[in-house]
């Protein structure tokens, strides 16, 4: 099984090949990558051991403001598609 097979049988979780990033972020500069876009903590839980078992690097997108992304980004974009308490983590930062 792929990581791409494993992730897509996560419940509230997608995945998506080579996706465009463009759109992504304020800046709107072409960028392309692999993107997953998850709808829950638990399924977060879930896809964060996946990608290190894959050994795939990756970065939260957040609301996309004030980011540059690569042309081609090799990182696996994760985009948090549900609401969470954003000063949750500027608390935890700042500890």
């Amino acid at each position: 099984m792929s990581l791409i097979d494993e992730i897509t049988h996560i419940k509230e979780c997608s995945f998506f090949k080579d996706y465009d990033l463009t759109k992504m972020t304020t800046m709107r500069l072409k960028s392309n990558g692999d993107l997953v876009k998850v709808k829950s903590i638990s399924a977060l839980q879930e896809v964060l051991p996946l990608l290190k078992k894959y050994q795939r690097n990756y970065f939260v997108l957040g609301w996309g403001a004030n980011q540059i992304l690569p042309q081609i980004c090799k990182d696996v974009v994760i985009y948090l598609d549900f609401h969470f308490d954003h000063d949750y983590l500027l608390r935890k930062r700042s500890e």
